[in-house]
């Protein structure tokens, strides 16, 4: 258990696609729940990641907000991609960093749930801490029908259920110990799942986006949901073996019964 004079460091960061309204009203709300807990922990700094590849002119106001520092990927990397983009220079640049906070900044990952995941670490002095996800709004049918069948998909490959997003705090001693497997997979969110961990998930409904709508194709959604599945390779490897293998042992007893043998 952490000391309790102990302060703890945290990078909240924050990758962002043209949503830097929502991000005016975020950051100040993210930084009063934290402040709330400021016997314990402590910003230092906010990092954004701006995903635009320059595009976003409304971004540079932001800088002017204390501790804030904007990254500027050189494409469109995706929301995972620029995580990791992030993450990359957060531990190269930020050497006293006890603690990383994701979130989306669109609002959907509310920081409303910041006092539940930073009470969670505390108490269980966990690596993670996963906002499990909840009810979800302000989504329409067809995306509801997708992430269904991803879930459903997810289940049968894995045998494990989808619990998670972005949203999380990560300890930094596991982070770098675990960083190289995590840009491998390109799945910031699935590598969270999948990789040896002591973890704590605590339920976290997801909000309505704060402004406009998400401007995330349904093809990058499908890029999204297979890259997902990367981090666990190894084990669809070993399902789909034995699920062969079960299958030809049928097929083989089947047979014996049909020829009378």
């Amino acid at each position: 258990m952490m000391a309790k004079s102990q302060k703890n460091s945290i990078c909240v960061l924050l990758p962002t696609y043209f949503d830097t309204k929502s991000l005016k009203l975020l950051i100040p709300e993210l930084l009063k729940k934290i402040d709330d807990f400021s016997h314990k922990f402590s910003v230092h700094k906010i990092l954004i990641v701006d995903d635009s590849a320059g595009k976003d002119k409304d971004i540079k106001p932001l800088l002017r907000i204390n501790k804030v520092e904007v990254i500027t990927t050189n494409k469109n990397m995706g929301n995972q991609n620029a995580i990791i983009f992030g993450l990359d220079h957060a531990l190269n640049n930020y050497r006293k960093i006890s603690y990383f906070m994701v979130m989306d900044s669109d609002g959907e990952d509310s920081p409303e749930g910041i006092p539940v995941l930073l009470e969670s670490i505390v108490a269980t002095n966990c690596d993670l801490a996963l906002a499990k996800r909840g009810k979800r709004l302000d989504i329409d049918w067809q995306t509801r029908m997708l992430l269904n069948l991803f879930k459903i998909l997810f289940r049968i490959l894995t045998g494990k259920f989808w619990i998670a997003g972005n949203f999380s705090i990560i300890k930094s001693s596991w982070l770098r110990s675990n960083f190289e497997r995590i840009k491998e997979s390109n799945s910031f969110a699935s590598s969270l799942q999948a990789l040896p961990a002591e973890r704590t998930t605590t339920n976290v409904d997801r909000k309505k986006r704060i402004i406009g709508a998400g401007k995330t194709n349904r093809k990058s959604k499908i890029i999204y949901a297979m890259d997902s599945l990367i981090p666990w390779i190894s084990i669809i490897q070993i399902r789909s073996l034995i699920f062969f293998f079960i299958n030809l042992l049928d097929f083989f007893i089947c047979s014996l019964i049909v020829t009378g043998k």
